[in-house]
């Protein structure tokens, strides 16, 4: 791994897709660079939203990502009429400049593997599976706590319950001690 990159946060397919797009004005200044973003206009915004469903049929915008850094892509979010609350979305990476479809990530194209993947961030939070599934997630978090409380529970009341037994055994060898003399 290089030291460039941050071993905290991996990086997304998609954002090391996007770490591709150069601006063709990458070798001029960044004051002649930074008036020609093209994310600036908004004129013909409309048009483009309408453009990205048309490169995956049957979809409709959801959301788009406006990069950070200029040598980062656009995603766009596509959804299809049935899509279900936490499942994967269609994106689209677009480089801003050229104004091209650099990839596009379908779910229904994805291998097992990548599906599993691309399920995980809905499954971490819970979206899309119900309050069955809420429900034992929270469960699983409470029992861990309890488990701590009652084995203490447990432990306490045994070692009082020992030491009563202990007082009580030595009163009777003390007492029986006691009328032999």
């Amino acid at each position: 791994m290089s030291p460039s990159r941050s071993r905290s946060r991996p990086r997304s397919i998609s954002s090391r897709r996007a770490a591709t797009c150069a601006p063709p004005c990458s070798r001029l200044g960044s004051s002649q660079c930074a008036a020609r973003r093209p994310w600036r206009s908004t004129r013909r915004s409309t048009s483009r939203r309408r453009a990205f469903p048309a490169r995956v049929p049957g979809t409709r915008f959801l959301n788009a990502f406006l990069p950070t850094r200029p040598d980062q892509a656009l995603r766009v979010g596509l959804v299809r009429p049935d899509h279900r609350e936490g499942a994967p979305v269609v994106t689209v990476i677009v480089d801003p400049y050229r104004r091209t479809v650099v990839d596009v990530f379908d779910p229904q194209t994805m291998s097992a593997g990548e599906k599993v993947i691309a399920w995980q961030r809905a499954l971490h939070y819970g979206i899309g599976l119900g309050g069955g599934y809420k429900f034992l997630v929270f469960v699983s978090g409470v029992i861990i706590p309890v488990f701590a409380v009652t084995g203490f529970l447990m432990w306490w009341i045994k070692r009082r319950n020992r030491r009563a037994g202990e007082r009580a055994k030595q009163a009777i060898l003390h007492g029986a001690g006691q009328a032999a003399e």
